[in-house]
């Protein structure tokens, strides 16, 4: 179905456009704006439209949510920071934004996004889930329960509570270590020496 929309769009754009360039530009920009390429052709489809058209909110959300799917994370945050340049008012940039910062692991910044999405009106479940999810993520861990008369601070080490001792390294153990380094290092001549005379012949 998003591919008949697609080519639908596609087609729609070559009947309108009056030059063959300009046709070929809009089926590229409808490739774009598609869901059903995949990220690799979405970053090559919309980086082509955003060459002769630089004011095109949708192609960089688009591209942003390709260069994340791809885990290109920093340059989904910059595709998205040029959309909300050109349109302050795009809740929906805010929120992708936001998920870039949050899988990127900037979690202050996700959250100062998610928040403005909501402020611009976005009432998405995905939304405020993604808000209580970063909230709590942030939130310092709560302080430890210390039971009445037990003294505050790491309890003092005990027999019981103590790591035993390794035993201590045999010189078995190191002539042993040495012996395989040393087969090791001799196979390794042995396969070099036989590819060499391989080449050779």
């Amino acid at each position: 179905m998003r591919n008949a929309r697609a080519l639908l769009l596609g087609v729609m754009l070559l009947l309108v456009a009056d030059n063959a360039s300009a046709a070929r530009l809009g089926f590229v920009r409808a490739s774009c704006l598609s869901e059903a390429i995949s990220p690799w052709d979405a970053v090559s489809a919309c980086t082509a439209v955003l060459q002769k058209f630089h004011r095109q909110t949708a192609v960089f959300l688009r591209r942003g949510a390709a260069f994340a799917e791809l885990g290109a994370f920093d340059y989904a945050i910059g595709d998205f920071s040029r959309a909300i340049r050109l349109d302050p008012g795009d809740a929906l940039a805010f929120q992708l934004r936001g998920l870039a910062y949050e899988l990127a692991g900037r979690l202050a910044e996700s959250l100062e996004d998610y928040r403005q999405a909501q402020a611009l009106g976005r009432a998405d479940p995905a939304l405020a889930a993604a808000v209580a999810r970063v909230t709590q993520a942030l939130a310092p861990p709560p302080p430890p329960i210390i039971a009445a008369g037990e003294p505050p601070g790491p309890k003092p080490a005990t027999a019981a509570t103590l790591p035993a001792p390794e035993a201590p390294a045999r010189a078995a153990d190191g002539w042993l270590i040495g012996v395989c380094l040393l087969a090791g290092s001799a196979a390794l001549a042995i396969r070099l020496a036989r590819r060499r005379e391989a080449a050779a012949a």
